[in-house]
């Protein structure tokens, strides 16, 4: 029996076949997005599916108990899902896969609406108390467009929104059935942590259309963009060809590149050529803005250049690369809403100014980070304890079904509770569970019992995923700059994690 088509007045309210061609077009330009797709995908030009039928649209609304709004519908009937939206948002789901956010995110939901559980503390200046939530009234939140505030939305609403797309870069697509417009439309938010919060529209149809309009700005700004594996000197660097990567990477930062000035910086620091670091990270800071700053990465280089301080002692000349970075951060043109962005980076390089007079002996650390303080150092051990306790009485119900799941958050609060012996007895139970950044403090643990081969073993099973994220990312550094494994690495194992392939190049099959 043929699968019954919607109504045609669904489909013809707007013109989703010749608005997604367009969108497949301007997203195919981008080689980042090209070099994941199927040829026969990118030849088609055509990011979409075959569209729901009828019966299948019937099926969601009945499982969801709701009618969905009008516009989402014709999008379905257009495409029952879409492979890559933009570079937050990745595919959206057919109709088989839609279901309320709460299912698959409750965890995430708990962050927004219960903040105090999360285990951070913001310290306030002497006298002052931290602010009293209010609720968000009408006039704010009716507001769209480039007024809104993302960070002022009903958290609320979380609990019945309606997952549509998968997790992007920390971002997601909801529509919210609370906030229904004359025409039946559903509000539709874009949600990403890195906001933090939810940009809304009226309706899906205007979401679409709004956030294609911005990635065009973004492409005309940008470009078409460069491969998210990075140039060939990075993609040797990862595949372990380190010769080869170093020639490379010396050209393409002869000629100005700043990214390859990045990672030769990390070759050179494992090769233990420290004037290199020196001369390349100088380069970088007085750039730094171009740096993506995803999981911290120009903390981790700026940690780097401190490090090469005390491997070679030329604190004068450091300072006088921080000096310089200070000048040209003061030239640099910005707009009035990224001012704080200059101030940010000249405070990091007066520390490292004041790093540098000290020869690298505290007070002074190279890295603030906005004045908080983790709460957990506020408690006894016998209190940590019953904090991690009480997670695995709650949690081994919530997650019986899902064990490896259990696994990592288990692990996760004992991490967060400092608790070693815990996290120590999750990893010797279940070790292919914990990934390199897990891996990480699972070392850790083992150099403070005294067990540094131990520590080593569990680094060395995981320098396949020791990076990735970013293409100027091509060594973990951190092995370097952490104070507790920087003892592991002798000469042999650093040349050992550079002819390991890593990142990409480590997972490919």
């Amino acid at each position: 029996m043929a699968k019954k088509k919607p109504e045609k007045s669904d489909r013809q309210s707007f013109q989703w076949r010749t608005f997604l061609k367009q969108v497949s077009r301007d997203l195919l330009k981008d080689v980042r997005i090209r070099e994941d797709l199927p040829h026969d995908v990118v030849e088609s030009v055509w990011l979409g599916y075959e569209g729901a039928s009828e019966e299948e649209i019937d099926a969601l609304e009945k499982r969801l108990g709701k009618r969905l709004p009008l516009s989402y519908r014709s999008f379905l009937a257009e495409t029952n899902g879409w492979r890559q939206w933009g570079p937050f948002i990745y595919k959206l789901w057919p109709c088989s896969e839609v279901c309320w956010f709460r299912e698959r995110n409750q965890e995430w939901i708990d962050a927004y609406v219960h903040p105090e559980n999360n285990g951070i503390q913001i310290v306030y200046p002497e006298g002052q108390s931290p602010p009293e939530p209010r609720p968000v009234t009408d006039d704010e939140y009716f507001v769209y467009g480039k007024e809104q505030n993302s960070c002022r939305f009903r958290t609320e609403y979380l609990q019945s929104a309606l997952e549509i797309s998968d997790v992007g870069d920390s971002a997601i697509l909801l529509l919210n059935p609370e906030v229904v417009n004359e025409e039946g439309e559903w509000e539709a938010w874009l949600f990403a942590n890195w906001m933090p919060g939810a940009h809304r529209y009226r309706s899906f149809r205007e979401l679409m259309e709004e956030e294609h309009e911005s990635f065009r700005r973004f492409q005309k700004e940008m470009g078409p963009g460069k491969s998210k594996y990075g140039n060939a000197g990075q993609q040797a660097a990862r595949k372990g060809e380190p010769g080869k990567a170093l020639a490379m990477l010396r050209q393409l930062a002869a000629n100005g590149e700043d990214s390859s000035a990045a990672s030769l910086a990390e070759l050179c620091a494992f090769r233990g050529l420290w004037d290199e670091v020196i001369t390349n990270l100088g380069r970088v800071i007085r750039n730094l803005g171009a740096i993506p700053n995803f999981n911290g990465y120009p903390g981790h280089l700026f940690r780097l250049l401190g490090r090469a301080g005390h491997e070679t002692g030329q604190w004068k000349q450091i300072s006088e690369l921080a000096a310089a970075a200070i000048a040209a951060e003061e030239e640099r043109e910005y707009d009035q809403w990224h001012e704080d962005v200059r101030e940010a980076f000249i405070a990091w390089f007066k520390n490292l100014q004041a790093y540098c007079k000290r020869c690298g002996r505290p007070p002074h650390e190279l890295i603030h980070i906005f004045g908080m303080t983790d709460s957990v150092d506020d408690l006894t051990e016998a209190e940590r304890r019953q904090e991690y306790d009480s997670a695995v009485e709650r949690d081994t119900t919530r997650l019986s079904k899902k064990p490896v799941e259990l696994t990592v958050h288990l692990f996760a609060v004992a991490r967060n509770m400092k608790l070693d012996d815990e996290m120590l007895r999750i990893y010797e139970k279940t070790p292919d569970a914990i990934y390199f950044n897990d891996a990480l403090d699972v070392s850790r643990a083992y150099v403070r019992r005294g067990d540094a081969e131990a520590a080593w073993a569990v680094l060395r099973g995981r320098l396949h995923q020791s990076v990735g994220g970013l293409p100027e990312q091509v060594a973990p550094i951190i092995l370097l700059i952490d104070d507790t494994l920087r003892p592991l690495m002798t000469r042999e194992r650093c040349e050992l994690v550079l002819s390991t392939p890593r990142g990409w190049e480590g997972t490919k099959k």
